[in-house]
């Protein structure tokens, strides 16, 4: 239920990425999204010392590309940018691989195979939700990835997820789930919500993220003066939104969306427009650092609590995966103890 999903992110956030577990495995991650192309590293330690093998074990072996690899990806997500000293980053890295590779030893070929199917739809999902394939494609190759390699790592991080989910067994019954929902009231409270449909003509170069030119933005200006004549003239906004959006998505969900007054991730001004409108009014333009917008307004939703009813399955599950989160660093030194991982850089062993 997506209205859940909000309240997803504060539970889990701890038990799903704290550092030292594997919990980011747990998360399919889209394509990047970096306006700037991936810079690469002058000299990286496979082109000083070759190809060696770093870490080992039962059915192990890493090897230095694939360390590099790991720790270019960590970079581009941001790892550098606060501060964290490239020797920790390269042990980070293979810590994260170690322990991935002793999850997918214990996959089995069925579960690999199924993980591999579902990459595919969540990557045909993305592609139908960005418009084209080649939109995904360039924000990959920004970050130096091709397709199959993004989606191996994405079937690797659900099959990992698989595994974890049959080895550490938890039994989270109805009666927890309503214990949590009656002592933790506050989290399931839903502020004011508007059911929007949206049009965005952006003043973005779709292929670098820069900012257009002022005669370019004047071009789209006048598209976007258009096509509100023609949403105030009486025609299908959502007929409008598939042709003419340029947001992610919007020839999937034909613009729609449903925001709060809470949602941080919007545009300041894009939340003033929507909710200072009237049901079936249809905005102004609404300038933005990402372009001009143009809204309708079908539905206010007040302020309520969540029933338990409509979260009960996604809180059973949230539970589970706290519960199994806490128990993984426990399985995972297990696994590397009976695969005897021997990490042999000497400067990874410090």
């Amino acid at each position: 239920m997506k209205r859940f999903v909000k309240f997803l992110p504060a539970f889990l956030a701890a038990a799903l990425l704290a550092p030292g577990h594997l919990g980011h495995l747990l998360a399919v991650t889209p394509p990047p999204t970096n306006s700037e192309p991936a810079k690469p590293s002058s000299i990286t330690a496979t082109d000083l010392f070759g190809d060696s093998v770093v870490a080992k074990g039962k059915g192990l072996q890493i090897k230095r590309s694939e360390l590099d690899q790991a720790v270019s990806m960590q970079s581009q997500a941001g790892a550098q940018s606060q501060g964290i000293p490239t020797a920790q980053l390269d042990k980070s890295a293979l810590d994260f691989l170690i322990r991935l590779h002793l999850l997918l030893a214990k996959a089995t070929d069925s579960e690999k195979s199924n993980s591999r199917v579902l990459a595919q739809k969540v990557f045909d999902d993305l592609r139908a939700r960005s418009g084209s394939e080649e939109t995904i494609n360039r924000q990959l190759r920004l970050a130096g990835l091709s397709k199959e390699a993004y989606l191996a790592q994405q079937a690797d991080r659900m099959t990992a997820d698989t595994v974890i989910r049959r080895e550490i067994k938890v039994n989270v019954t109805d009666a927890d789930a309503r214990s949590f929902y009656e002592t933790n009231a506050a989290r399931f409270e839903q502020p004011e919500m508007v059911r929007i449909s949206h049009i965005l003509l952006s003043t973005r170069d779709e292929n670098t993220g820069a900012e257009l030119s002022s005669d370019l933005k004047a071009v789209k200006h006048k598209k976007a003066e258009d096509v509100l004549k023609r949403a105030r003239a009486g025609e299908d906004f959502a007929k409008l939104a598939d042709e003419f959006s340029e947001a992610p998505g919007a020839k999937q969900n034909h613009g729609e969306a449903k925001i709060s007054h809470d949602d941080q991730s919007l545009p300041v001004e894009f939340k003033a427009a929507v909710f200072a409108l009237s049901t079936n009014q249809v905005s102004e333009i609404t300038t933005s650092a990402i372009g001009y917008h143009i809204f309708k307004l079908w539905e206010k939703i007040p302020a309520h609590k969540l029933k338990f009813d409509e979260v009960a399955d996604n809180l059973k599950l949230a539970l589970t995966n706290k519960a199994q989160q806490a128990e993984l660093p426990h399985y995972l030194e297990k696994l590397w103890k009976e695969a005897d991982v021997q990490i042999l850089d000497e400067k990874l062993k410090k």
